[in-house]
């Protein structure tokens, strides 16, 4: 277990309830349990902030209480939409199984305004939405913030001591100040553990939902084409005691923004992250144990179910169970198209010690003749300043024929205030195919060192230079090598800059055209933060020598993009990004992104956006398109009516308007 000794911190439990005002002025705070040493995560570690924070929190017979002091500059004061705060909040943690492995955290700023999200194995997922409430209150240079969150909002183990944390965001400098400082380069939060005096526990949650939508196309001959359906939909979610099922019932995701333009010059496919609700919610111990450095994995990979390269396809069901019993948590995925496709998965996880994770996958697709199976395991070790991560899988794909490979991904790391060291090595056969089930990039082997130094000044409070060496083959090619700096440096105020510059020999297959391509490669980077609060402006600009497999050429390639982030008022925020990408034989591409949203008495909000992608090379059709997302907030669920609009140069349309109904009711 995690905790290994029984610490003689307790939480008071007090008597009666208090009026939510956000002012901390009742005569209870006196007595609740008190925190004021906070440190600084960020931009500079281990630094003592240049603003107190004083955190307390104690607990009644029905609810957990929490206040915030927090002293310094004025704070960005907003309207937002709930799971959205402004640049200046508070984070209560808890991890209520004796592990920071899973920790429900509760944020509220200066506004009011509040976010939850959950934080397992480093994951953070917004999806998770609890019933609790926040107040606050702003004066002469501070602000304080008061938390009511309800026990049977949460699930937890009542016979093992808790975890609590505290942190605090300034927007003046973009800090992070914590109580318990993170250690460096660790994607698990420190806790303080604590005693809880906490009731028996049973959760559920009804999720009825009901669509209504229009699809409209024009196609290349003009000719209309009218759908209209409507969807009765639901989710069942049901905890005892940690373990927690959860049913779903012809999910639809009308309610979900498309993702953003992007040009891709690479042989591998995108990787895409999960937005709809289902595939987001608990899916933590899906997910594989990672270091710095390393590739992405995901050898479950939602984007890959109900989505094709031509649409969507309807899902008739999902369940989901997670399992907590002591030292192992079990998870457990089906979901079915009505294409008959079904994807099957299973996880074990062991929690052998406080430095030892180990776990296993069994993953399945099969949807007519075709099988995808996935058989992998792996584990993750920390002790001080050292991390080690070993994944290793086996492939089997079945179609006409049969191909069988295998995966092997594992890093170490050591790291502390000052230094950073990292080893990475992976190998995946030309033959391991997970395309139906998950995402691996690439085939061959990479082996990759890197060594950072912080160094900490006082004209530049923050500065980190590094080196690498990559030496990698892909497939049964010749190996290519390449070496790379970084220097990043902090400034005051919230402001950095990022570069780095590389150079190296590479060979590649095209598997497009194939054909082995031998090129020197070389490039460089900058990215530029300016804080103005509440504003900000990112500028990323690249230049590289390299082959680009949309064209087939070597050459230079030339990308940039500059994002605006504007504070318009109180209830009124804008943000736009412009990019642009040339060269290696693709024409001009810019694309054009706008946002805003408006927000009002924190119950109605609208977004709307606007993309206009403008290509001269025939790889890319120009178009635009528009959307706009309404919702009124009923509880923790809402009325959603979502439109959008896409039109090319060929007067190609495709248009959709939906009207969404979900109320959670507590069972």
């Amino acid at each position: 277990m995690w905790m290994l000794v029984m610490l003689s911190l307790v939480i008071p439990r007090l008597d009666g309830e208090i009026k939510l005002d956000g002012k901390l002025n009742d005569p209870v705070w006196v007595k609740a349990y008190h925190v004021k040493e906070f440190r600084e995560l960020s931009p500079v570690y281990n630094k003592i902030p240049d603003y107190s924070t004083e955190a307390y929190v104690f607990t009644t017979s029905k609810a957990i209480y929490v206040g915030f002091r927090c002293s310094g500059p004025p704070p960005i004061v907003e309207n937002k939409p709930r799971d959205m705060v402004a640049a200046d909040y508070v984070t209560f943690y808890i991890a209520p199984f004796g592990s920071p492995s899973t920790v429900f955290a509760f944020s509220a700023d200066a506004g009011g305004n509040i976010e939850d999200f959950t934080q397992k194995n480093g994951i953070i997922d917004i999806s998770w939405d609890a019933n609790w409430q926040a107040a606050s209150y702003v004066g002469d240079f501070f602000y304080t913030v008061e938390m009511r969150i309800p026990f049977k909002s949460l699930t937890y183990n009542r016979r093992t001591p808790w975890g609590i944390n505290f942190s605090r965001n300034v927007s003046k400098n973009r800090a992070i100040y914590y109580y318990k400082l993170p250690r460096k380069g660790d994607l698990l939060p420190q806790m303080q553990y604590v005693t809880v005096k906490a009731p028996i526990n049973i959760t559920g949650q009804l999720i009825p939902q009901f669509v209504w939508r229009k699809d409209t196309t024009l196609n290349f001959f003009g000719e209309k084409e009218v759908k209209t359906y409507k969807n009765i939909a639901g989710d069942f979610r049901v905890s005892v005691s940690g373990n927690s099922f959860h049913l779903t019932v012809n999910p639809d995701f009308a309610d979900v923004e498309a993702d953003p333009f992007y040009v891709n010059i690479s042989k591998y496919p995108r990787f895409l992250p999960e937005k709809r609700p289902f595939f987001v919610y608990d899916m933590d111990i899906f997910e594989m144990p990672f270091l710095m450095g390393m590739h992405v994995v995901k050898l479950v990979y939602t984007r890959a179910i109900g989505s094709t390269m031509m649409g969507e396809i309807p899902i008739d069901w999902g369940a989901k169970a997670v399992l907590r019993q002591k030292i192992l948590k079990t998870g457990a995925l089906a979901v079915k198209t009505d294409s008959g496709e079904t994807f099957l998965y299973f996880r074990p996880l062991f929690n052998l010690s406080k430095s030892l994770q180990v776990g296993g996958l069994i993953g399945n697709y099969s949807h007519s003749e075709t099988q995808n199976r996935l058989f992998s395991f792996d584990s993750k070790f920390r002790w001080h300043n050292f991390s080690a991560v070993l994944i290793g899988g086996r492939s089997i794909y079945k179609e006409e024929d049969t191909d069988e490979g295998n995966f092997l991904d594992m890093g170490v790391s050591w790291n502390n205030k000052d230094y950073d060291i990292t080893l990475v090595f992976e190998r995946i056969d030309s033959l391991f195919d997970v395309s139906k089930i998950g995402f691996v990039p690439g085939s061959g082997y990479r082996f990759n060192i890197s060594f950072n130094r912080s160094l900490y000044l006082k004209k530049i409070p923050y500065l980190v230079t590094g080196v690498s060496f990559t030496r990698e083959r892909d497939l049964n090619e010749k190996p290519s090598a390449e070496i790379s700096h970084q220097l990043t440096m902090y400034l005051k105020n919230g402001n950095f800059i990022s570069s780095s510059i590389w150079e190296g020999n590479r060979y590649s297959f095209d598997p497009f055209r194939r054909k082995l391509v031998h090129f020197r490669n070389w490039g460089a980077y900058a990215n530029f933060m300016l804080n103005l609060p509440p504003h900000s402006v990112r500028v990323y600009v690249s230049r590289e020598r390299t082959y680009n497999y949309l064209t087939g050429k070597i050459g230079l390639y030339d990308y940039g993009k500059i994002s605006f982030n504007m504070h318009v008022s109180k209830s009124i925020s804008l943000s736009n990004s412009l990019s642009f990408s040339q060269g290696a034989g693709l024409k001009r591409t810019i694309s054009t992104l706008i946002t805003g949203d408006v927000n009002l008495r924190k119950r109605l909000s609208v977004r709307i956006g606007y993309e206009n992608v403008f290509s001269e090379s025939e790889l890319y059709r120009p178009f635009y398109r528009y959307w706009v997302f309404v919702k009124y907030q009923l509880g923790i669920g809402g009325i959603y009516v979502a439109m959008s609009n896409e039109r090319d140069q060929s007067g190609v349309l495709n248009s959709v308007l939906a009207i969404k109904f979900k109320y959670f009711v507590s069972l």
